[in-house]
């Protein structure tokens, strides 16, 4: 692969390449773009176990490089190209779901098995670019407010930080305060809804360090390396910043604000253009 990624609308360009040390009869020499989206379920176990599964076409195109022919002993290349579709979703892979891109090569014969192989193709899309605003939400119960959260911006920024201030009630009991960032991945094959969340970031205290009178400033970093949140016909990944009053005896309460993915101020994405090899 000569590509690190690609972006909607890009050629993907190449050759299949066919070495043999003798002389040979073919039927075709073809190669096969293959986009797909899938979602996974697995309800119950053993006798009563049901997998749920859902999957959607993104991309599926043909080119037959050369028909019956003989191949030469030796190196023959067969040069091919085919194009992403301008709404191409981003390669995906996750717990429930996946979203990727395949390119399979095959040498068909009538007198063996056929000979065949599959690259991977990974597409990027652009981090869209928003305007962040702050968010709060709060926690009020018997109307005493015990935790009361607000997000300075509520962009998730690769590489940029997370700064949001936490004011905590003066009655309310608890052994310390949680803050974590979370990537929700969300499907529903055939009906059956499923999530699964991964903490990417987490700041923690006990509650001797904290003051009760004046706001808690909290400063949380992020990594280029974050996986994007996007929507599509079958899976959805969001941002959630999570916050909890860690109190014993599994009393914890939970205040959570939604995050977008994105970028604050518009970045040139670069794509090196390269042919790759099979």
């Amino acid at each position: 692969m000569g590509r690190d990624t690609y972006a909607p609308s890009d050629r993907v360009e190449g050759c299949v390449i066919v070495l043999t040390d003798e002389t040979f009869d073919c039927n075709s020499v073809n190669v096969q773009f293959v986009g797909k989206g899938r979602s996974r379920v697995v309800r119950g176990s053993g006798k009563h176990r049901r997998v749920y599964v859902e999957e959607v076409e993104l991309v599926d195109e043909f080119l037959e490089l050369q028909r019956e022919s003989t191949i030469h002993e030796g190196e023959t290349r067969f040069l091919f190209a085919f194009e992403l579709p301008q709404n191409a979703l981003a390669s995906y892979t996750g717990t429930h779901g996946y979203i990727e891109y395949t390119i399979r090569a095959k040498v068909e014969m009538s007198w063996a098995l056929d000979p065949k192989t599959e690259i991977q193709v990974p597409v990027k899309t652009e981090t869209p670019v928003l305007q962040p605003v702050s968010l709060r939400d709060s926690l009020v119960e018997d109307a005493m407010r015990l935790l009361e959260v607000e997000v300075e911006r509520d962009v998730v920024s690769p590489g940029a930080p997370i700064r949001l201030e936490v004011r905590l009630g003066d009655q309310i009991d608890f052994r310390g305060l949680r803050c974590e960032i979370l990537h929700e991945e969300r499907v529903s094959p055939k009906g059956k809804e499923e999530r699964h969340r991964m903490e990417l970031a987490e700041w923690y205290a006990e509650e001797f360090r904290l003051p009760r009178h004046i706001p808690i400033e909290i400063e949380m970093h992020t990594k280029d390396s974050w996986p994007h949140a996007f929507q599509s016909v079958l899976i959805t990944c969001t941002y959630i910043l999570k916050v909890t009053l860690d109190i014993a005896w599994r009393l914890d309460k939970v205040v959570e604000i939604p995050l977008r993915y994105g970028r604050t101020e518009k970045v040139d994405d670069a794509f090196i253009s390269l042919d790759f090899d099979f």
